[in-house]
Parts: structure tokens; sequence; C-alpha cells
């Protein structure tokens, strides 16, 4: 099952490479500040997700598909942009016994399709933006603060705005 929902921001591949330029001990192990807004940012459309798994009488809701719900940073492309997912993965037992999962959100014969997935990631788009821009906003000034650059503390100030 794939569904994608896709929001562009402009100016991250300029800001990814001056922030991939500042050292290696202001941006951290786990992939600097870009990395870590994005994957803030696509926490609410997890939760939602895990919350919303439809229960019908016609079908089990164990908790196994709630559970099933992942996010997770993919590597980045050739085009140099970042990428969080949110998805649905299990091991081979758990996809066996969720077979369901693509019904509920897509439809079968006799079974009409609920969106479940979809629905929420587009009612988290605004709200995933703006998580994004306010923690994006924050370590671009702690880490002007660390080095003391006030051009970086001004980019820092813009996307507070």
């Amino acid at each position: 099952m794939t569904v994608q929902v896709q929001t562009n921001i402009y100016g991250l591949k300029e800001l990814d490479k001056a922030l991939s330029q500042l050292p290696k001990e202001l941006v951290g192990k786990a992939g600097g500040p870009l990395k870590t807004a994005l994957m803030a940012a696509a926490l609410p459309v997890l939760r939602t997700a895990q919350q919303t798994v439809p229960d019908r009488d016609d079908i089990p809701n164990t908790g196994l598909l709630s559970s099933m719900v992942k996010r997770r940073r993919a590597t980045k492309n050739r085009k140099g942009s970042e990428t969080v997912q949110v998805f649905i993965r299990g091991n081979k037992q758990q996809r066996k016994d969720a077979y369901y999962a693509p019904w509920l959100e897509f439809g079968a014969k006799g079974l009409a399709p609920t969106r479940w997935f979809t629905k929420s990631l587009e009612s988290n788009r605004t709200n995933s933006v703006e998580i994004f821009r306010k923690n994006l906003a924050g370590s671009v000034e702690r880490i002007a603060r660390k080095i003391g650059n006030e051009n970086l503390r001004a980019v820092g100030a813009q996307l507070k705005k």
C-alpha cells in the first residue's frame, strides 16, 4: 500500500547545504537540524494514523495494524532532498495477519474505502509544516548562538516568522 502526500518547501536545498557546512559537533550525529525537524513534523501524522485505524465489525481490530504504522528517515536521494516516510511495516507474520490493510484504505468488492491513512496525512499537513518551521528555526538559532554567527541567527529569526 503506497500513499504519498508531498509538500514542497522551497529553499531547503540551499539551507541544507549551508547547514552541512557547519562543524559536525554542532549538527550532531543524528543528521542535523533539517532531519530532526522533518522527523518532528512527521510525528503528528504517525500518531493520527495509529489512532484512527478503522474499527469494523467485518474486519478484526486487534491493534496489530496500528502497531505496524511507523516512521523513518529515508536515505538522502540524488537530488539532495530529505525524506521522512510514514508507512505500514511489519514482519512476515504481521503482514500476513494484517492482510486487510489495503482493503481498509482503498476498498474492495463490498467494502467501501475509508482512506484513513490518506486522511491522517492530509489532516496534519498544515500542522506538520508549522512544526517543521518552528523546530528548524529553534535549531538554527541554537547553532548560531553556539558559533556566534549573526547571519545564521538572522536566518533563524526569519524562519520563526
